[in-house]
């Protein structure tokens, strides 16, 4: 029996995505309870965050899975998935103090839902951190062309001028897998030194291909990554699993999967995530 659940991921991976309406997260957490999977006394951080790139996924997990290890829980007690996002967000913290930083919008990293001894306690909700002056994360987004004809949406044309400078200087696609990887294999590290078999699933079975198969050329800096990268549990993709399950209406229009979308995905994650 697990006592402690921890997830993470994007937009795809919210607790909540509305109101009355709930992610995949919830409705699992749901089911575990009921069929005794998960102690009536649980603790859980829910981390997924919208618009979240794989480097704060990472740091969500680290922290989450640090402060149920602080109350004493064991690794084999914590159950733990994972949602990769793509490749190309990143974030940057920006301290307001030493930095020009204008009206970009700066998000906490560790928000979400969390739940102690089975209820739901008050939490840091999804803020704007730049009304407060305070110092946050700056996360830049630029779906690329395939992921746009993926969610059947149009090209996001809102980008602050910070993300706009950025991707026009210093993004590459290389660089983005790198760094992803990089996020993989230090929450791997740190699961496997604490005995957590985390399982991972991703926005999009692209974003899947590109960490796992795509040819970067010289491999100098990514081979050893990948090649340490454990895959066992690795499972689909929320998108490709939901494009192929026989049942309309599981996204919403602007590409996300709807709340019977979520309930189907949670579905699949019970029946795939061994020893349970």
């Amino acid at each position: 029996m697990y006592k402690g659940l921890v997830t993470s991921g994007c937009s795809f991976s919210l607790y909540d995505v509305g109101y009355k309406s709930h992610g995949w997260p919830h409705f699992l957490q749901k089911q575990l309870l009921s069929d005794g999977v998960l102690s009536k006394d649980f603790n859980s951080f829910h981390r997924g965050l919208g618009a979240n790139g794989n480097t704060l996924i990472a740091r969500n997990t680290i922290e989450a899975i640090s402060r149920l290890l602080d109350k004493g829980m064991s690794g084999e007690e914590i159950l733990c998935i994972v949602e990769w996002s793509g490749t190309n967000r990143h974030q940057f913290f920006i301290d307001r103090q030493s930095t020009n930083a204008g009206s970009a919008e700066l998000f906490q990293y560790d928000t979400g839902v969390t739940y102690e001894n089975g209820k739901d306690i008050p939490y840091i909700s999804y803020e704007n951190l730049a009304k407060q002056k305070r110092n946050g994360y700056y996360l830049v987004n630029k779906p690329a062309n395939w992921q746009w004809k993926e969610l059947g949406v149009s090209t996001r044309t809102d980008m602050h001028e910070i993300e706009r400078s950025y991707y026009r200087c210093f993004q590459s696609h290389t660089n983005d897998v790198i760094e992803s990887l990089w996020n993989w294999t230090t929450l791997q590290n740190y699961c496997e030194v604490n005995n957590i078999k985390p399982y991972y699933t991703f926005m999009f079975e692209h974003d899947k291909e590109m960490l796992l198969d795509d040819d970067l050329g010289d491999p100098w800096a990514w081979k050893y990554l990948r090649d340490n990268i454990i895959t066992d549990n690795v499972l689909t993709s929320i998108t490709k699993y939901l494009k192929e399950y026989p049942r309309k209406n599981l996204f919403i229009p602007d590409g996300h999967p709807s709340t019977k979308g979520h309930k189907v995905f949670s579905d699949y994650l019970k029946k795939s995530l061994t020893n349970i």
